[in-house]
């Protein structure tokens, strides 16, 4: 059994009280956070061909948070004459789902190359790529290569391909930016860490042959023609309890047939199991999610089909049970230590076995 993917997005999701935006309004966004694990999957096989590595898997879906946040800014600005629709801007959003793809740094151009050409075999189209190598980012000197596609659902898919060089420098980058932005930091200090955040990815040499790769972006008329015509081939049931938000029961079907079934179950402290049923492949795995977002516990289940109402009492009927497993594994409160996160890297189910799911 393998790890789960977008755990972040899950971790977040029952922490939202949506006060600015109803359930209908953000159902874009559960639409594409239930169909991540369809384009994992063809991710997965494609880094597996060429020999890469994905990285942040559990970030493969930005989280509720992060979306709500883009609205507010996308409706501060936005042009009082035509109605504010969050699910069309949520729509536009390019990585809402999102990867980032690592491979030696001197292979990083043939390997863009290869990444275009495995996604497309698999019905995927390149409506974008940004080369920062040939023009870094303005404001900060960023450098990386980033391609956009058109999922064969009709979801929008960010796809970063970094060397670990690269990519320390993007993490480390963000870091400093983070703080540039906020409006706490005197201006002083900004001043200090737009030049620092310089000098950080000024340390990463841009690969041979980085000018063969053009930028270009597909219209938005276009792109807008292809994913309504593309959507309709993927269906998503969510169904939820609106005085129960921590429980929600889904099934994604393509092209009318049923492919994924689940759960989502959030308990009282902040930590969450997920049932998902690859009906394709008829297995089906319980995973256990702390409140960090960390995969702490996996195994293989039974199928099951689950109602929401099936669902809620489950999650009522688990509460005492899961409270005490957790206690048992974590005796001193919820961390993974170093020897867990190894585990966890090795993409295996590290204990013994998850909380009784009956």
């Amino acid at each position: 059994m393998q790890s789960t993917s977008a755990t972040m997005a899950m971790v977040d999701y029952k922490t939202q009280e949506w006060e600015k935006y109803s359930y209908g309004e953000m159902e874009e966004y559960s639409r594409l956070r239930f169909t991540e694990p369809l384009v994992t999957a063809d991710v997965k096989a494609v880094t597996e061909n060429l020999g890469t590595s994905l990285e942040g898997l559990e970030y493969a879906v930005k989280t509720a948070s992060s979306v709500e946040d883009k609205l507010d800014r996308k409706r501060e600005d936005w042009d009082i004459e035509r109605p504010f629709t969050p699910a069309k801007e949520i729509r536009q959003m390019p990585d809402v789902i999102r990867y980032t793809e690592l491979c030696r740094h001197q292979d990083i151009i043939p390997v863009t190359k290869k990444t275009v050409e495995e996604m497309q075999k698999k019905g995927y189209v390149l409506s974008g790529l940004t080369n920062f190598y040939a023009r870094p980012f303005k404001r900060t000197g960023y450098m990386g290569m980033h391609l956009r596609f058109i999922s064969p659902g009709g979801s929008p898919v960010e796809l970063q391909v970094h060397s670990p060089e690269s990519f320390a420098a993007k993490q480390e980058g963000h870091a400093l930016y983070e703080k540039i932005r906020s409006v706490s930091t005197p201006e002083a200090e900004k001043e200090r860490l737009s030049v620092l955040i310089r000098e950080v990815h000024g340390r990463v040499e841009r690969p041979e042959g980085y000018k063969d790769l053009k930028s270009f972006a597909m219209q938005p008329r276009e792109v807008k023609k292809l994913m309504e015509e593309r959507k309709h081939e993927v269906d998503v049931d969510i169904q939820t309890k609106r005085d129960f938000p921590g429980v929600m029961v889904y099934t994604v079907s393509v092209k009318a047939e049923p492919v994924l079934h689940g759960c989502e179950m959030h308990f009282s402290d902040d930590s969450l199991w997920s049932y998902k049923n690859d009906l394709q492949k008829g297995k089906a795995a319980l995973h256990v999610i702390g409140h960090d977002g960390k995969e702490i516990a996996g195994y293989d289940s039974k199928q099951k089909t689950f109602t929401v109402s099936h669902a809620v009492k489950m999650r009522e009927d688990q509460e005492v049970s899961h409270a005490s497993w957790m206690e048992e594994h974590f005796p001193n409160g919820y961390s993974l230590d170093e020897a867990m996160e190894t585990e966890l890297e090795k993409n295996v189910a590290y204990l013994p076995k998850g909380p009784d799911a009956r």
